[in-house]
């Protein structure tokens, strides 16, 4: 697996996770601001806040572009808007701003600025009374900040709707051209549909139904000519298969859909505050969801193909890496998701991440064995002593590695059982890793009968030095075929050898061929393999047999066995085939292994 793969799919988890920052990147700044910040002399007394919203709106009609949207920003900073979630403050705010100056404050009465209190530590001023008792207050934050407070803001539309039939107060500054799309809808529309009906009006109810429903079926329709359009070329390129296009974009991506076209929308319908905090936080939570399902099913599909490319690879490092990244960015999205959800809640998550951080030290230091695996299961992955396949030694544990998880590793016995050890225990334990063996040793002894003639023992080793040297699976520059010693039966030849092969299944197989060469040497030079037997001996009277009183061989008769072992050896291996088997054969890094055997 190459390290690009791996950076395409990092890129594009961020790229997918990006929606719910870009929401949270619309938030108003001047509603967050620090505490230790001073406050602006534009909002230190009642009558700096009543000249800010009032002049501004005179301001903003002569200028143009980023001038009139910066003035209106600071209008829109004299309301306390906390009651609207924070990415959709300030197209909210833009329209109940408007509605504060057009139908509540210019059909109230002419403002003087010098009857209004130019103190910042004064009390609380109301700047008027519907006949219901409804008031419009401006009032200081724990900061000292003169804002409209946010019980005036809820109570904006109710008392335009109270003023409904008032002509503006002579004065008013007119702002036609500044007028919110909500209002513009507003005014071409029928009167029945500006009634009142409940907490909203009548064309607020009903353009909630049809706007809902116009973006399930966009949404719904979206997806299915992406599948339409777009699955023939990702099928080609192999990306994702019918299946797996449905599966991530089914209803996850639908319901994210339609959830923008609710955002890019629903600032037409003019909702009152509390209304607006009520569908934005729904739309939210759907949106958030969604996302988070849409983004774990990808994990899934990517990781799944990357698996099948780390297939293909010769190095097992991808192998463990994967099953990893798939576990990590799973967390990531089911951590940080739910955090970015109540971050456009509008929740204040630095004390609850505060909170967490003191409690998350107390869990620390009680769960100290868990962090201890976790990063040992970081220094396995950097330092790699294994890989998914390896066959390991751990102290008492001997298997084969299945998988590396976040606290431990899984390890197969050879007697099929599970064994988990956790992964602090293996950044300090010795790990015996037989998989990165290049070369497996074999060594065995032949136990021949007594009665087999000298140069018929040399032939066989000899023989037995010709068929490792014609096999294809061993190591051709260190090996070992002596008459070893004499054995309580038998007469004992030491084969000491090496097989190069990637794993354990070649190597079982490559020492039947062997091993079955060498018996089929045996007994095409006559030679046989000895049983644990015992020969009793009587003499009655005869005399000791003289050792030299038997002819001893000469050279010819030697060289002659030797070049008959040489033939059965070359017979042997040209039956039994001299190339290796079809199929891949690779090794890991064999640069970094040693090429001296021991031991």
């Amino acid at each position: 697996m190459t390290s690009s793969r791996f950076f395409v799919f990092f890129t594009l988890l961020l790229l997918l996770c990006s929606p719910l920052s870009l929401c949270h990147a619309q938030q108003d700044n001047q509603q967050s601001q620090p505490a230790l910040e001073p406050v602006p002399a534009e909002r230190a007394t009642p009558r700096a806040t009543m000249q800010t919203f009032l002049k501004g709106w005179g301001r903003a009609e002569s200028a143009r572009g980023q001038e009139r949207r910066d003035e209106m920003r600071r209008i829109i900073s004299t309301l306390d808007l906390g009651e609207i979630p924070p990415p959709f403050r300030l197209e909210q705010g833009e329209t109940l701003a408007f509605e504060l100056k057009t139908e509540v404050i210019d059909k109230f009465a002419y403002i003087d600025y010098d009857t209004i209190p130019d103190d910042p530590n004064a009390p609380p001023y109301v700047v008027l009374e519907s006949p219901k008792g409804l008031k419009i207050v401006i009032a200081p934050d724990e900061r000292g900040d003169w804002r409209f407070t946010r019980a005036s803001v809820s109570n904006i539309p109710r008392i335009a709707a109270e003023f409904a039939e008032r002509e503006q107060v002579e004065g008013a500054i007119d702002v036609a051209s500044l007028k919110p799309p909500a209002v513009q809808l507003r005014e071409q529309l029928p009167d029945w549909m500006n009634e009142p009906a409940l907490v909203l009006y009548v064309y607020q109810w009903i353009g909630i139904a049809v706007l809902a429903l116009a973006a399930l079926i966009i949404g719904r329709a979206t997806v299915f000519l992406l599948i339409l359009l777009l699955g023939s070329i990702l099928r080609r390129r192999g990306i994702a298969s019918e299946e797996e296009q449905r599966y991530i974009l089914n209803w996850p991506m639908g319901l994210v859909i339609s959830v923008f076209l609710w955002w890019s929308f629903d600032g037409w319908l003019g909702l009152p505050p509390g209304a607006t905090k009520i569908t934005q936080y729904f739309a939210t939570i759907v949106f958030g969801v969604s996302a988070i399902v849409m983004l774990y099913r990808i994990i899934n599909v990517v990781c799944s193909h990357l698996g099948e490319l780390a297939q293909r690879t010769d190095t097992k490092f991808d192998d463990l890496l994967v099953p990893f990244v798939r576990k990590s960015a799973k967390i990531v999205v089911l951590i940080v998701g739910p955090l970015m959800i109540l971050d456009n809640l509008g929740m204040d998550l630095k004390t609850a991440l505060g909170t967490l951080a003191i409690g998350g030290l107390a869990i620390s230091l009680a769960a100290k064995d868990t962090v201890s695996n976790l990063f040992g299961t970081i220094t396995i992955i950097g330092d790699c002593p294994f890989q998914i396949g390896d066959w390991i030694k751990v102290a008492d544990v001997e298997g084969t590695v299945e998988s590396l998880g976040f606290r431990s590793t899984r390890v197969r016995t050879f007697y099929n059982s599970l064994v988990t050890i956790p992964n602090a225990n293996l950044t300090n334990a010795v790990v015996d890793n037989y998989g990165m063996r290049r070369y497996r040793r074999y060594l065995t002894h032949l136990g021949i009968a007594y009665n087999t003639p000298t140069e018929r023992v040399e032939a066989f080793c000899e023989g037995i030095r010709e068929i490792i040297r014609q096999h294809p699976y061993t190591r051709k520059d260190y090996y070992h075929v002596y008459f070893h010693e004499y054995g309580a039966s038998s007469l004992n030849v030491l084969v000491y050898m090496f097989f190069e092969t990637p794993d354990w299944g070649t190597e079982l197989r490559e020492r039947h061929r062997l091993n079955a060469d060498m018996h089929r040497l045996a007994r095409r030079l006559g030679v046989e393999f000895a049983f644990p037997t015992q020969t009793l001996y009587l003499m009655r009277g005869q005399e000791h047999l003289d050792p030299d009183s038997e002819p001893v061989s000469d050279v010819e008769r030697l060289a002659a066995r030797l070049d008959e072992a040489h033939a059965a050896a070359a017979h042997i291996t040209e039956r039994t085939g001299a190339t290796r088997p079809t199929g891949p054969v690779t090794f890991t890094d064999p640069s970094t292994m040693t090429t001296t055997p021991k031991e």
